[in-house]
């Protein structure tokens, strides 16, 4: 069952988070091709019928530069510590 969930969630359901792609797409580097794709579909579907869209054409929600379910770990830089000195 587990491995039916996963493929349906990665393979199939398009994810808000990920400009309604698939997580496969994203990864595999497909939602660009993808997203031309839609966006030709929903151009010719406001040029047949725009008051189905209030006159303004639909556009597809921007991809993030990054999504992380875990986020890999920060580079820590090194700190330096300011000394506490006293002059005499």
């Amino acid at each position: 069952m587990a491995d039916t969930f996963r493929a349906w969630y990665n393979d199939q359901h398009c994810h808000s988070g990920i400009g309604y792609m698939t997580p496969h797409s994203v990864h595999y580097g497909l939602a660009a091709d993808l997203g031309r794709i839609r966006q030709s579909a929903l151009d010719a579907a406001f040029l047949a019928n725009p008051n189905r869209f209030k006159n303004k054409p639909p556009r597809l929600p921007p991809m993030p530069t990054a999504a992380w379910i875990n986020p890999p770990p920060e580079e820590k830089k090194p700190t330096i510590e300011p000394v506490a000195r006293t002059l005499n």
